[in-house]
């Protein structure tokens, strides 16, 4: 292979692998009037409970996105576990049903019941969400 093939192979591997080793910039960016910004957080609060809340287990104000999923923000704070399929919750905090039980975690938000699975529901800020361990009929 001549020297400038090879030379030619150099520049072009340079050209193509020098890009992904610059570090990014993760500084927030600025808006028109020059101040910086960054993606708004904002606070949701969990209250983890049992028997249609007569045992608070744990409460905890966490910092969400608009439209971040319910399930995905209780994975990241909690202990939970879910069934084979992701979206039917089986166990939070060491709490789950036992075999024959016909208990289960109930969701509500606002103090209003759950419309979707918590693997749809994207939250608003200010949400008040209650995960209750409770029977069912």
């Amino acid at each position: 292979m001549s020297k400038t093939k090879i030379y030619i192979l150099f520049i072009s591997a340079l050209l193509i692998f020098l890009p992904a080793c610059s570090s990014a910039d993760n500084s927030p960016t600025k808006d028109a009037t020059n101040q910086e910004t960054s993606e708004q957080t904002e606070k949701a609060t969990f209250v983890i409970s049992k028997d249609k809340g007569e045992e608070v287990i744990k409460t905890k104000d966490v910092d969400i996105k608009k439209d971040d999923i319910l399930l995905d923000v209780l994975e990241e704070h909690f202990d939970v576990e879910t069934d084979e399929e992701g979206s039917f919750i089986t166990l939070i905090e060491g709490i789950k049903a036992k075999k024959g039980e016909q208990k289960a975690w109930i969701y509500t938000v606002n103090d209003e019941m759950g419309t979707v699975g918590a693997d749809q529901y994207k939250l608003q800020p200010d949400d008040k969400v209650e995960f209750d361990f409770q029977e069912w009929e």
